[in-house]
């Protein structure tokens, strides 16, 4: 009988351990997770950033999301826009992150230099990306109110 008991026990943490898991999932692994189980929806979501469920993926590399009248995206300096992860890696790099290294680091990457070239494989990567993009804006923003 006390082998049943740590049976039971013993499920009902793993059952405890799993919907710990699913709640630390932060917006990026649910659109990781979203588009691996859709991955018909992967250049859709490349394609509308802002408004897909798992966008966020493929959101420009911006310090903030501000565009100068008269343009579509946000620009680094005059002439030189923001891009995603995937347009920061067209050959002729016309596109560019909101700090010079990131750019370096992104080119550097790997990663596929178009919309329809994404495979589910890839996903994980970019979510690291904005994850770590959205350290970098909150640490700014820390130091800014400073």
């Amino acid at each position: 009988m006390a082998t049943k008991a740590k049976t039971r026990s013993a499920s009902t943490g793993s059952k405890k351990s799993r919907k710990t898991v699913r709640k630390a999932l932060d917006q990026y692994a649910k659109a990781v997770a979203y588009l691996v189980k859709h991955p018909t929806e992967i250049a859709e979501a490349w394609g509308e950033p802002y408004s897909h469920k798992a966008g966020c993926l493929f959101t420009f590399v911006s310090r903030n999301d501000e565009r100068p009248e008269g343009t579509d995206r946000p620009t680094v300096a005059p002439h030189e826009y923001v891009g995603c992860l995937t347009e920061i890696q067209t050959e002729g790099r016309s596109f560019h992150a909101f700090l010079p290294e990131l750019t370096e680091t992104i080119r550097a990457a790997g990663l596929p230099a178009k919309g329809t070239s994404i495979k589910t494989t890839d996903l994980k990567r970019f979510a690291a990306f904005q994850r770590g993009f959205a350290a970098v804006r909150k640490a700014l923003d820390a130091v800014k109110a400073v």
